[in-house]
């Protein structure tokens, strides 16, 4: 008897999910081992002094990533993204700060070394405390003006020394509100500075992705080689349109890696599909005929497998990228075809977690055709699909 048909695969449920949260550990785990090289980068070139405070939150957001791949991995590659986006985004913010600061040193300098200079009375100490509380430098440099001016004011007025404290807490008031404004201008200036550098780290980002595709070729090297074409062709077609495509190159070069997780996840399911098949036709004792081959032609895109019994009796299985799957069982003598598809199919759906759908029998033969079973070819030489 032999049987010819075609069947869906996919992954069943519990199954998939279990591949789908691996691959977001590797890919998210990927991005978290490259962020931190990136982090360290910022720390070892001195940035920690001109932008403290967004290289604490990129820590802070690198620890919320390392707990998210192990409590929620599916949640992690979106953030793993997000926040390899946030530093590529901070070297040229830190670099504009570094500028700056250092165009305003000079001048920053001689002035306090005129305010230590007049610094004998114990309220010039405690304007000089309260300016060393300021850790970043851009809230520091926008306050520094309104306190210099607060502090030339103090030094003109005669204060009772009993009225000393009471005029420190007026003082520090007085402070508290000039930092507030200091901050907010801080990260008003910080935002417009990220806007006007937003290409040089779109730029980053587009790389990041072109890395993070070529880093998964191997996976399906045809679907991954067309989105790093595409990403080459948006890059090109944006930075055509100047400050225009700024933004978009960004969003489209987010999609072109989406795809690329989507192509990825194709390749793997079939893996894991082709596994089930080698251990299900194993289970009826056959002998798989060499390796699985991958045969890429036209439209073609399928793993072929190849099993035999001594008896003669064969099993072809061809499973495409698109979720088609068609088998075709050879030379079995009586009922013993049926008795073999039915337990192969069910060692897959029950053992291994491929669900089989939307059968159809092609063709179908009850006699024994010894001719027909070497219709299957024995030849191994074409791609191994591993």
């Amino acid at each position: 008897m032999s049987e010819l048909a075609t069947y869906r695969y996919r992954l069943q449920e519990q199954r998939r999910r279990a591949l789908e949260e691996a691959r977001a550990r590797q890919v998210a785990g990927r991005n978290l081992t490259a962020c931190r090289a990136m982090l360290e980068k910022l720390m070892a070139d001195g940035f920690q002094q001109y932008i403290p405070t967004e290289l604490a939150q990129a820590n802070d957001r690198l620890a919320e990533l390392a707990r998210k791949i192990d409590t929620r991995p599916l949640d992690a590659p979106a953030l793993s993204t997000e926040i390899r986006g946030m530093l590529a985004g901070l070297r040229p913010l830190g670099s504009s700060v570094k500028r700056q600061i250092e165009e305003q040193a000079k001048l920053r300098a001689q002035q306090m070394m005129e305010a230590r200079q007049r610094a004998s009375s114990e309220l010039e100490t405690f304007f000089d405390e309260q300016m060393k509380r300021f850790v970043d430098p851009v809230v520091r440099d926008f306050a520094l003006d309104h306190i210099q001016e607060l502090r030339a004011s103090v030094s003109k007025r005669k204060i009772d020394p009993d009225k000393l404290p009471e005029v420190k807490r007026e003082l520090l008031q007085t402070i508290e509100s000039i930092t507030s404004r200091a901050e907010q201008q801080a990260r008003e200036w910080k935002a417009r500075k990220s806007r006007e550098l937003k290409s040089e780290a779109e730029q980053q980002v587009v790389e990041m992705v072109r890395e993070q595709l070529t880093e998964d070729m191997n996976e399906n090297p045809e679907a991954i080689g067309k989105l790093l074409a595409e990403l080459d062709q948006a890059r090109e077609r944006f930075a055509q349109k100047g400050q225009a495509g700024v933004g978009a190159i960004e969003q489209h070069a987010k999609k072109i890696m989406e795809k690329g997780e989507e192509a990825v996840m194709d390749e793997l399911c079939r893996k894991e599909t082709v596994k089930a098949i080698l251990q299900s036709l194993s289970s009826v004792d056959m002998i798989i005929v060499g390796k699985p081959r991958l045969v890429r032609e036209g439209n073609r895109d399928e793993v072929v497998v190849v099993a035999r019994k001594p008896a003669g009796s064969a099993a072809e299985f061809k499973i495409s990228l698109n979720g088609d799957l068609v088998y075709r069982f050879e030379g079995y003598e009586g009922s013993a075809c049926k008795k073999d598809i039915k337990n192969v199919q069910r060692r897959m759906e029950e053992i291994y977690g491929i669900k089989l759908s939307d059968k159809r029998v092609l063709w179908e033969n009850p006699d024994r055709l010894s001719a027909q079973a070497n219709r299957i070819p024995c030849d191994t030489r074409r791609t191994n699909h591993d």
